[in-house]
């Protein structure tokens, strides 16, 4: 909910940031976001001009799977 009211790519930085995600990659084309408490990494894809084109959010469980919880946009 946080990332889909949230266009651009700096705003949803900040967020993940308070709620304790930790940047692994931070790139221009793609972002993966980790909060170890909560098990989860959030998978973001940028848009060359700025904001992101989409994301998945899954549980360290689901990573041998196809991402089954969230694919937005």
């Amino acid at each position: 909910e946080l990332i889909q009211s949230t266009p651009e790519y700096a705003d949803i930085r900040e967020a993940l940031y308070s709620l304790n995600f930790v940047p692994e990659r931070d790139d221009t084309d793609i972002a993966v976001w980790v909060q170890p408490d909560l098990g989860i990494f959030i998978l973001l894809r940028m848009n060359p001009g700025g904001g992101y084109a989409g994301y998945r959010v899954a549980a360290y469980e689901d990573r041998e799977e196809a991402f089954p919880l969230f694919n937005a946009r």
